[in-house]
C-alpha cells in the first residue's frame, strides 16, 4: 500500500527493501517514516494548492449581508473581492457621468486621476469612482473599471467619451495578511460589471474586505 499512498503525491516508488517480518520495533519504525513522509507529502501539496490560488484568484461578486437601500438610480454600486487575500474593491458608476471634486489628505494617500479633480470643472466628467485594497497595486482595479467601460461603449474616438475614472486604496497587506493578493484589473472590471442601483452592501466588503484600525497605537484589528 505504501508505493500506492505515496507516488501520488511524489514521483517515485517507495517500496521496503525487504519483507517487513523484522521485530516488532522496525515494524513501528518503518510505519512512522511513512506516516512522516505522508504528512510531509500532504503539507506539500496544501501549500501548492495555496500559491496557484494566489497566483490566479476568482473575482467574487455574489455577496450575502445587510443592504441598504438608496434612492439613488444615477448611482450604481458594485463589489468584487478576492477571498483568496482577502481584499475587494468597490466602484461607484455613474451612467451618465458626475461633477466632482476632491481633497486628499493623510500622510501617505495612494490615488489615481485625482489631479484635475482638484480643479473642479463644472462640467461631468467623472464615470466612476474606484476604491480598493492591495495598498498601490490595488490602484490598478480603477484601470479595470475605465476598460470595461470603453468595451461597452461606442464613439470611443470622441475626446469627451474618455472614461475617467479616479480612484483610491487602503493598506491591507503584511502584517495584516500573508499573502500579496491585490486587487488588479479582472477584479475592477468584475466590480463594474455587478454595478446596481439602489443598493449598497454594509459591512467588511468591497474595499473594506480586510481594512484594519489602530495598527499604530494598539493591537492592530480586522473588519473581516
Amino acid at each position: 500500500m505504501w508505493p500506492l499512498t505515496i507516488n501520488r503525491l511524489f514521483p517515485c516508488r517507495i517500496t521496503p527493501s525487504r519483507p517487513v517480518i523484522a521485530s516488532p520495533a522496525g515494524v513501528v519504525g518503518s510505519s512512522a517514516s511513512v506516516s512522516i513522509a505522508f504528512l510531509a507529502a500532504l503539507s506539500l501539496s496544501l501549500v501548492v494548492s495555496r500559491q496557484s490560488a494566489a497566483q490566479n484568484p476568482i473575482p467574487r461578486t455574489s455577496l450575502e449581508g445587510k443592504f441598504l437601500d438608496l434612492d439613488f438610480p444615477a448611482v450604481h454600486i458594485g463589489i468584487a473581492e478576492y477571498e483568496e487575500g482577502p481584499t475587494g474593491a468597490t466602484v461607484f458608476y455613474f451612467p451618465n457621468r458626475v461633477m466632482a471634486a476632491v481633497d486628499v489628505r493623510g500622510g501617505v494617500p495612494g490615488t489615481i486621476l485625482t489631479d484635475f479633480l482638484r480643479l473642479a470643472y463644472e462640467t461631468p466628467m467623472v464615470s466612476a469612482i474606484s476604491f480598493a485594497g492591495g495598498s498601490a497595486y490595488g490602484l490598478a482595479a480603477a484601470g479595470g473599471v475605465a476598460a470595461e467601460i470603453k468595451d461597452e461603449q461606442r464613439e470611443l474616438a470622441k475626446w469627451d467619451n474618455i472614461a475617467a475614472v479616479p480612484g483610491a486604496i487602503i493598506y491591507d497587506l503584511f502584517p495584516r495578511r500573508f499573502n500579496s493578493v491585490a486587487p488588479d484589473e479582472a477584479l475592477g472590471r468584475a466590480a463594474l460589471r455587478a454595478a446596481r442601483p439602489g443598493h449598497f452592501l454594509l459591512g467588511a466588503h468591497g474595499a473594506g474586505r480586510f481594512a484594519m484600525q489602530g495598527g499604530y497605537l494598539v493591537e492592530p484589528s480586522h473588519s473581516g
